[in-house]
């Protein structure tokens, strides 16, 4: 049982695809299927899932397919899509890295969260080099991402799973902008 996600999002936290552009790229490039039912944006693994993330370790077992009615303990595909930046994390994450000197910041992720959600755009003050750094800048370290839409690959344990480079550039060519990736823990 994976406890965790795998997350896409634009390398612009401020810039936001439209959905149906998305949900396009997802389907042509073979990574997201038939559409779930029961779950609102969540669509089963496409065709080409497992050419488009690879899993590391020796044999990896993913569940592709619901065990019964109702669990959701198997990867799908799920699209998240805010008004706002949003910083998604887990409950593992750490605190950020300043993008200046790279020496751990004293905010926590909650934190940071919170301005973010209530739209403040205030800095955040590194203790150790005294420099301001905006929340969407700071280092996170594939432990979260800050953006407006996420493309979450659910049951994916953090550094299980990465995507494969040819996706990656197929999915940036679809939907006009780079995208990056991180891991959470539930």
């Amino acid at each position: 049982m994976s406890t965790g996600s795998l997350l896409l999002h634009p390398a612009d936290p401020s810039t936001a695809p439209d959905a149906d552009r998305v949900l396009n790229a997802l389907k042509t490039t073979g990574l997201a299927g038939a559409p779930m039912e029961r779950i609102d944006n969540a669509w089963l693994a496409g065709e080409q899932f497992l050419q488009s993330v690879t899993f590391m370790g020796c044999s990896p077992f993913i569940e592709l397919e619901p065990a019964g009615d109702d669990g959701e303990d198997f990867c799908f595909i799920r699209l998240h899509i805010f008004q706002t930046p949003q910083l998604i994390f887990g409950r593992l994450t750490r605190p950020p890295k300043c993008p200046h000197c790279k020496k751990p910041l004293l905010h926590q992720p909650g934190d940071i969260a919170r301005m973010l959600k209530a739209g403040e755009t205030a800095d955040l003050e590194c203790a150790r080099c005294k420099k301001p750094s905006s929340a969407r800048d700071v280092l996170w370290r594939r432990d979260a991402g800050v953006g407006r839409v996420f493309v979450e690959i659910t049951s994916i344990f953090p550094g299980e799973a990465v995507p494969v480079g040819g996706f990656m550039q197929q999915f940036e060519q679809l939907t006009g902008s780079p995208w990056k990736y991180f891991y959470i823990s539930r």
